[in-house]
């Protein structure tokens, strides 16, 4: 998605879930493989810093993890 992670249908903003479900089923296909930051972001079908980038945004002050950008966070996001 544009701000780095994936969302429901492209182009649309980034959900906790969605890009956990779509880097699990890449990991899962072979896409990304286990040492993919060693290898630097040339060698993977995603763009690796901005998904990094988003996910780590993701954890909030109080600890928590939030699904989206701006939102409260979700001890179910914490599960993932």
């Amino acid at each position: 998605s544009y701000d780095g992670g994936f969302g429901l249908v492209p182009g649309l903003e980034s959900h906790g879930g969605a890009t956990y479900c779509a880097v699990a089923a890449l990991r899962l296909m072979g896409f990304i493989e286990d040492d993919v930051l060693s290898k630097g972001t040339t060698f993977s079908v995603i763009d690796v810093q901005p998904l990094l980038e988003w996910c780590l945004q993701r954890q909030a002050i109080d600890g928590g993890f939030q699904g989206r950008a701006n939102k409260a966070t979700d001890t179910c996001y914490a599960f993932w």
